[in-house]
């Protein structure tokens, strides 16, 4: 946070404010999304929580045009139930009991 900080802290701050700072949009991905100034919970929901662009929704100043949501390719979801291992550790629990 040496460089990255808003204006009403102080290097300091780093040590003695509790809590913790927003997060503050930075680097050519930021660039990139045209995403600046401070992490809002909806963009970070959005973009790590659903895999989309994290305006997605709002108006481009720009174009004035709707910001799409999709970034590429949704994130995977695997399924954690596997009846096939469910029915074969059933029937085993069953054996041994």
């Amino acid at each position: 946070a040496d460089e990255l900080r808003t204006g009403d802290r102080t290097l300091g701050d780093y040590y003695t404010v509790t809590g913790h700072p927003p997060g503050i949009w930075g680097g050519r991905g930021a660039k990139n999304l045209g995403v600046s100034g401070a992490v809002t919970e909806e963009q970070m929901e959005l973009l790590y929580g659903l895999g989309q662009h994290p305006l997605a929704g709002q108006i481009d100043p720009q174009t004035g045009a709707k910001i799409e949501a999709k970034l590429g390719q949704r994130y995977k979801r695997f399924d954690q139930f596997d009846a096939a291992l469910t029915k074969k550790i059933t029937t085993a629990m069953g054996d041994f009991t």
